[in-house]
């Protein structure tokens, strides 16, 4: 087959949204056809009253001062260019046409379901399909401007933010774009106003108007979260219980969710007790309806395997003979040999007495098969000890074949299987029931989840190549979106840096807006971004998936009833490649 050349390339294909819409953004070309209102710089409402209800006692008590007026106001945020990894791929295709200028308005329509052919001269006014966005402004702008300009109250899942741990210049701003330092030098001084302004307005009364900025964001987050989204705040140890407190007087000390230290050094410089991570502070909009996955660490060997099932590990060759492991295969997994498998006797019952059948007799044929006279021999009856002669009638009125070994394993008293007397019957066929005094099903090593993931990230990792003056374990940002996000939600970063949230939300096919006040650390996002390589999804609305999806589902039918996929006509729905529907 021959290579595949440049001008025969397929374009890749980009997650869409068709479940999400967004309103038309003004661009800075069209910035001169709107009004003047649609242009004034308006101030931000004062927060609802509720706020002042949800103070708790103790507080935290600062020098309070309201922000500069300039600080205190939302405008537009307009959209200079339209870029994504699919579009910079494209733009390498040979006889690729140029992007559209107007390409971020197509898709919108009008109140009345119409195309909207003119969505582009007239902002905020028409509503069209999701893109992402990187947005250069102070997280507080671009919050506001989210809130009351494109109205996305209440519809983000999940709130980011990594402010400065300290009150210091060099924890702010990185200067060059290839050089992840910044030293306390003059040169060391960003030429950018914003940034300089940024940091002034933010430092210009010390720790107190370090905590009024901070304090502004979390009451328009919460404004911005969902019912059942969360905000989660990573923080040093210099300020991480003024912010917790102030997290608590926001969102109420009942929707604090958990507070996660991780490791991020191992050789900290230091004369008193070394301090060697950083902490998450995690709370919702509310608890009682937050979103949360549980995680599970993963296996990455057998020794892994091991230290979790300790002695009760067996290994079982591949001609299905089961023995003990050695002492001296426990102390080094590699003298364990590779062609076998590792497994663990489980249980078969659970606790509580069920009504449903679950906690009856279950009779075990110990040769393994069903009653060879019946193909469906489960559904039609079940085997009784009383079966001891050859060619013998069975309660039922059924010959259960020459002779018939069927063992009674009576539920214990107050259990209930852990599946139904038919899937035991299945995992007896297929090997997995341990035949003894109680019967037990094998757990093999490839079929590990792994531990549950707890508040204690000590294994969260540590960065080996360094992009941005401040960056996060990749290992941090992934736990925290797949514990409080579902695919196809909508993840803010307040402050992105390098983009790393942004990339780690691409990843996993959520819907993100990212900001940072910073020219470097958007003009590293935005090549981070565009130029990054993700990992190619199985969508379930995408023909491929469809299949995928069907064949699975296909499988845990009798054949009798196995159906042949068949794709929707075309016009009929379709396929939309959206990870909201499920991976």
């Amino acid at each position: 087959m021959p290579p595949r050349t440049r001008a025969t390339a397929e374009p890749p294909a980009p997650y869409a949204y068709p479940g999400a819409d967004k309103r038309n953004a003004p661009t800075s070309e069209t910035a001169a056809r709107m009004t003047p209102e649609q242009v004034a710089e308006l101030p931000i409402p004062a927060p609802e009253p509720d706020y002042d209800a949800r103070v708790r006692i103790p507080g935290l008590v600062w020098n309070r001062q309201p922000p500069p007026d300039h600080a205190r106001t939302y405008g537009p945020l307009y959209v200079h260019d339209k870029v994504s990894p699919a579009q910079f791929v494209n733009t390498l295709l040979k006889d690729n046409p140029q992007s559209d200028l107007f390409a971020a308005f197509n898709g919108f329509r009008k109140p009345d379901g119409t195309p909207a052919d003119d969505a582009g001269w007239f902002p905020y006014e028409y509503r069209g399909h999701w893109t992402n966005r990187l947005i250069r402004a102070t997280g507080q702008r671009a919050m506001a401007s989210l809130l009351y300009k494109d109205n996305l109250r209440s519809q983000v899942n999940l709130i980011y933010m990594d402010p400065p741990y300290n009150i210091s210049f060099r924890s702010n701003f990185q200067v060059a774009a290839d050089s992840p330092e910044s030293g306390d030098t003059l040169d060391s001084i960003p030429k950018d106003p914003i940034a300089i302004r940024a940091f002034r307005d933010t430092y210009r009364n010390d720790v107190h108007s370090y905590l009024d900025g901070i304090h502004e964001q979390l009451i328009l987050g919460r404004e911005l979260l969902a019912d059942s989204g969360s905000f989660i705040i990573q923080i040093g140890p210099d300020n991480l219980h003024q912010v917790a407190m102030l997290m608590g007087e926001v969102f109420g000390i009942e929707n604090h969710v958990a507070t996660i230290p991780y490791r991020t050094t191992t050789n900290p410089s230091t004369t008193l007790l070394p301090e060697i991570g950083n902490w998450l502070l995690w709370f919702s909009k509310d608890k009682q309806k937050v979103k949360y996955h549980q995680l599970r660490q993963r296996m990455n060997d057998r020794s892994d395997i091991l230290n979790q099932w300790g002695h009760r590990a067996k290994y079982e060759s591949p001609d299905g003979v089961a023995r003990n492991l050695t002492s001296e295969e426990f102390a080094n997994p590699n003298l364990i040999p590779a062609e076998g498998k590792l497994y663990i006797a489980s249980p078969c019952y659970s606790d509580h007495h069920s009504d449903t059948g679950r906690s009856e007799v279950f009779y075990l044929h110990t040769e393994g098969g069903p009653c060879p006279e019946h193909s469906r021999a489960w559904e039609d009856h079940r085997c009784e000890p009383a079966c001891d002669g050859p060619n013998s009638a069975c309660p039922l009125g059924r010959k259960c074949g020459e002779y018939c070994t069927a063992i009674a394993y009576p539920c214990p008293t107050g259990k209930h299987w852990r599946v139904s007397l038919r899937g035991l019957h299945a995992s007896a066929q297929e090997g997995r029931l341990i035949a003894g005094k109680n019967i037990t099903w094998k757990t093999y090593d490839d079929e590990v989840a792994g531990p549950s993931l707890n508040a204690m990230w000590s294994n969260a990792g540590r960065l080996s190549n360094r992009q941005y003056i401040v960056e996060t374990p990749p290992v941090v940002l992934e736990r925290c979106l797949l514990m409080t996000t579902d695919p196809g939600d909508l993840v803010l970063d307040l402050t992105c840096g390098s983009g790393a949230m942004p990339v780690t939300a691409e990843t996993w096919g959520r819907r993100w807006i990212a900001c940072d006040v910073a020219a470097v650390s958007i003009a590293i996002a935005r090549e981070r971004i565009a130029t990054g390589a993700y990992p190619c999804h199985l969508l379930k609305d995408s023909p491929a998936g469809a299949a995928a999806e069907h064949e699975l589902a296909q499988e845990l039918l009798p054949p009798s009833r196995r159906a042949p996929f068949a794709p929707p006509p075309p016009g009929g729905g379709g396929y939309g490649h959206d990870p909201a529907l499920g991976f």
